[in-house]
């Protein structure tokens, strides 16, 4: 019978799982199965029994080992759920190739079989002679022997006879005639000559030692070499060697040689003009001249190099010396060599016209340095008060374009075309236009939509160019360079537009509030969740980036200007004192889900500054409401960004287009 399980339902007390005597008997069947298999139905056996080819038993309780144990010759060895008992190299089989130790074989009941050249590769100290082969006998005592059929004339013991072609092996010469000179004696041997090619000398020849006293024998077959070192060659012709010394170098000469300088065919060297004894130093060398490539370092403090001449007429060629510096001793001004000439360098004591990128022709009182664009350089001209009125103004709109669609206010509004300005009554404005390239002339006007020469306003503009020229009025409009500044009259009407000359669709609506007023909620939106998302599943956090849109609800309207949002970062349509509400819905359930709002004033580091947190032990759904008020100074800087996290089961951030469940709430209260 397989394992039967009890179902326990999908969810706790759904009803669907089995009920209690469905599950006791799933136990019971279950129970009986074991008991029948480890049991006899009724009870557990808690012992095996094992049994050997005797037929003797024993008994081993459950938990205890059980041993497999060889015998002599026999191993055991247990892995992966299996015991192999095999036979040790001990043990001599039928067909093993095995050497036989301190073994005694009776001939008697034992065959040993074999050719004589095989008994005689077994033995290890000699042959065998056979009854009817033809062996040498060497070293051997015959007792008694028979020579059946001598072949030739028989030497006999005690007989004179000349042997004739025969081989003794270690005779014994009893009584020698004349003098002998024996194996192991000592004799001295006179008149004699020993072939060295058939002879041996065995001992020292002689002896030859070097000048350290180092010592080497020689032998028989040795041979002698002499070999030259450095700067010496040996030569070898007959019965003469001759050495000699060839090609020995300085370094090769050793300082023990005794050779002195002064004894050299050449004993000094030549610098420049000054002759160098060897052995000594120069400090001072004249007429020394360096050519091709060559470093030159000097590290010691104090340590100097002239390059000075009376004037520039004596000056050498500069492409000779080129990157060489120089000084004119007669005007005291610095040159520096080059290919095409001597550059004279710059000085504190030069003036700012020396520049090839600056003109002062011209110059008066009062005027200063201002670019030209079209020169490349700098030229005489009024600053007419562009730096000093941008401290003046409250703003500067840094005004650049997208393409000949729309007016683009960067400082402020980031991307945001064609944005809404609030200005306000008795204050400056600066309006940047030097990004416009000498396109799109900047108008501003009482009409909206199209540009309209007759709608123009006039009082209180003021226009800098990049030469410093100043213009007023009407004369400030429509420019492309240089800074438009506006002194907002206190009486000054609103709303009032700015427009492009050039192209109709760049146009735009500038708000003014009294001096005294509020310029107050004139911003407020609502932006939704369109579609759940899970949550992170863990204490940690992460962006909404996705599902983001404004709110399409029925009967919502938005004030002013749209946020805008890029992978879930919100960029603000203006300056101002905003408040940023979130508004988390959570569905789950068995722990906690959070929200949080981030901000950022650099565009690049976030900080947490709201965080809210909802936690369910069995419910539903849940949510957490949050808020923070920012002080927006630059919209291009200062942006806003919402998280989520959390553990709930089923973890879901609700929401949906169709009404608000998880949304974000922007509302501009204020000026910054």
């Amino acid at each position: 019978m397989a394992k039967q399980s009890i179902f326990l339902g999908t969810v706790s007390n759904d009803g669907t799982g089995t009920n209690l005597r469905g599950g006791g008997s799933i136990i019971n069947q279950n129970f009986d199965e074991i008991y029948t298999a480890i049991g006899d139905g009724t009870n557990l056996k808690g012992y095996i029994t094992i049994e050997d080819t005797s037929s003797t038993q024993d008994t081993v309780n459950i938990g205890e080992k059980i041993q497999f144990i060889g015998a002599n010759g026999i191993t055991t060895t247990v892995g992966n759920n299996e015991v192999q008992i095999a036979i040790d190299g001990t043990v001599l089989t039928e067909t093993s190739a095995d050497t036989l130790t301190n073994k005694s074989i009776a001939l008697g009941v034992n065959t040993i079989t074999g050719t004589v050249a095989e008994f005689n590769t077994a033995l290890t100290d000699g042959d065998f002679a056979t009854i009817a082969g033809t062996e040498t006998l060497t070293n051997k005592t015959l007792t008694s022997p028979v020579i059946n059929t001598p072949t030739g004339d028989v030497a006999t013991k005690d007989g004179t006879e000349t042997l004739t072609n025969k081989t003794l092996t270690s005779p014994v010469i009893n009584t020698p005639t004349g003098d002998v000179a024996t194996l192991s004696g000592t004799q001295i041997l006179s008149n004699k000559t020993i072939d060295t090619g058939s002879n041996s000398i065995t001992g020292t020849l002689f002896t030859f030692a070097d000048d350290t006293s180092s010592t080497n024998t020689i032998v028989q077959g040795d041979t002698l070499k002499f070999s030259g070192g450095n700067g010496i060659q040996t030569t070898l012709s007959g019965d003469l060697i001759e050495i000699k010394a060839s090609g020995i170098t300085n370094t090769e000469i050793d300082a023990n040689a005794g050779i002195l300088n002064t004894q050299l065919a050449n004993n000094s060297v030549t610098i420049g003009y000054t002759a160098v004894e060897l052995g000594t130093s120069a400090t001072n060398v004249n007429g020394l001249s360096i050519t091709g490539s060559a470093y030159i370092t000097i590290n010691g403090q104090g340590s100097a190099i002239r390059f000075n001449h009376p004037n520039l007429a004596s000056f050498p060629t500069a492409a000779t010396y080129s990157g060489s510096p120089a000084l004119d001793e007669a005007t005291l001004k610095p040159y520096m060599a080059s290919a095409s000439g001597w550059i004279n360098l710059l000085t504190e004591n030069d003036p700012v016209e020396r520049h090839s990128n600056v003109n002062v022709t011209g110059i008066a009182d009062g005027q200063g340095l201002v670019w030209n664009a079209s020169t490349t350089r700098f030229e005489a001209g009024s600053l007419g008060g562009t730096i000093g009125r941008y401290e003046d103004a409250s703003a500067r709109f840094a005004v650049t374009y997208n393409s000949t669609t729309s007016y683009r206010f960067t400082s402020h509004y980031g991307t945001v075309d064609n944005p809404t300005i609030y200005i306000k009554q008795g204050t400056t404005f600066a309006f940047d236009l030097s990004a416009l390239a000498g396109s799109h002339p900047f108008a501003i006007q009482t009409s909206s939509g199209a540009f309209n020469s007759s709608n123009r306003i006039e009082t209180g503009l003021t226009h800098v160019a990049s030469d410093g020229t100043v213009t007023t009025g009407l004369n400030a409009q429509e420019k492309t360079s240089g800074v438009l500044y506006f002194d907002v009259p206190y009486d000054q009407a609103g709303p009032i537009y700015y427009v492009c000359t050039a192209h109709p669709a760049m146009n735009g609506e500038i708000k003014v509030n009294s001096k005294g007023e509020s310029t107050g909620l004139n911003n407020s939106q609502i932006w939704l969740l369109t579609a759940d998302t899970a949550l992170t599943g863990n204490s940690s956090m992460a962006d909404i980036t996705a599902n983001i849109a404004e709110s399409a609800v029925t009967g919502y309207a938005r004030i002013g200007d749209p946020m805008s949002v890029s992978s879930g970062v919100f960029t603000f349509p203006s300056t101002g004192i905003w408040e940023v509400e979130g508004i988390f819905n959570f569905s789950g359930s068995e722990g906690y889900a959070q929200g949080s709002i981030y901000v950022t004033t650099n565009n690049a580091t976030w900080s947490q500054v709201a965080l809210s947190s909802e936690e369910s032990d069995n419910q539903e759904y849940g949510q957490a409401n949050l808020k923070a008020q920012i002080d927006v100074t630059d919209t291009a800087n200062v942006k806003v960004k919402f998280q989520q996290g959390g553990t709930m089961s089923g973890n879901a951030l609700k929401g949906n287009s169709s009404y608000m469940r998880t949304g974000f709430l922007f509302r501009r209260l204020g000026d910054t």
